[in-house]
This record gives structure tokens, C-alpha cells and sequence, in this order.
């Protein structure tokens, strides 16, 4: 990116010595930046995304896999707050019906079956479907827009 070396940046409040050190360490042990500490070619396609290097490598990977379209809904459900909403008061039927949607591989494979079982719902149905499918899920249809934009921007990074 062409920025050089951060030790040597002029932020205006430079962090702990340490943290940089940690934070070049964990760039290397993640595969983004060689042993000179420059940036690798998969640190330069992470550098581009908007999202964490964790989450980035999820995306590459997945794109190298032939599963973008999945990998990229649970990478941007990850990096938004949770769908769910915690009722006031413990609902059983909330529970009930959410259990056709986990999936016994993880929180990241549920919210993938919501995600598309919301797309769906969306696409398919009129407003008062939609929004009695997030009550009785419990689940905040206005937590998917910022998991939607999050896409589009993914997207958008791909296409350069």
C-alpha cells in the first residue's frame, strides 16, 4: 500500500511500541505480510476488504473454493451485530422456532440458514409476513441491513 514502515508513521497519538509489534506478528502469523514485512499477495487482497484479516481470509478462501455467495453472508454476518434479539421475557415458541434454522456446525452456519431463510421470506412474501417471520424469531430485520451493505461493499472490492 505503500505507506512504509508504521513504526516509523507520524500518527498523531502513536500506539504502544508493543501493540505494533503485536500487530505486525499476528499480520505475519495470518499470512499477510512476508518475513521483510511487506505485504504478501493475499495481504494485498485483504488490505482491500473492510472487514477483519480473519474475515478477509474466510472470504479468499471461500472465493477459492467456489462458495463466495455463502462465504460472503456468514463473513458479513460476523462483522455486524447479531441478528438476535434477547425478548424481555423467555419465549419458547422463539426457541421452537428457531431450531429448524441451527445448524450443528456453529453460530456462522445458523445465521447462513437465516440469512437465506430471510431472503426468502423477503423476496417472497408481503410485509406483514416478513416482519411477523423476524417476531417470532426474535430476530431484528433492521440488524440485516447493515449485513446486506457490508456485501455490497465486499462486492464492490472484487470488482476492482
Amino acid at each position: 500500500m505503500g505507506l512504509g514502515d508504521p513504526r516509523t508513521f507520524p500518527f498523531l497519538e502513536p500506539p504502544p511500541s508493543s501493540s505494533l509489534e503485536t500487530a505486525l506478528r499476528y499480520l505475519r502469523d495470518q499470512g499477510a505480510l512476508d518475513e521483510a514485512e511487506d505485504l504478501t499477495p493475499i495481504g494485498n487482497l485483504l488490505a482491500q476488504l473492510p472487514v477483519d484479516v480473519v474475515v478477509g481470509k474466510m472470504l479468499v478462501l471461500g472465493t477459492l473454493f467456489g462458495l463466495a455467495e455463502p462465504t460472503l453472508t456468514v463473513a458479513a454476518a460476523l462483522s455486524v451485530p447479531s441478528p438476535f434479539l434477547r425478548p424481555a421475557h423467555p419465549n419458547p415458541d422463539c426457541a421452537t422456532a428457531r431450531r429448524p434454522l441451527e445448524s450443528p456446525h456453529g453460530d456462522p452456519l445458523t445465521l447462513l440458514n437465516l440469512f437465506n431463510e430471510w431472503v426468502q421470506v423477503g423476496f417472497l412474501s408481503k410485509r406483514g409476513i416478513r416482519d411477523a417471520f423476524a417476531g417470532t424469531l426474535f430476530w431484528g430485520e433492521g440488524r440485516v441491513s447493515p449485513c446486506e451493505r457490508l456485501q455490497g461493499l465486499v462486492l464492490g472490492c472484487g470488482e476492482r
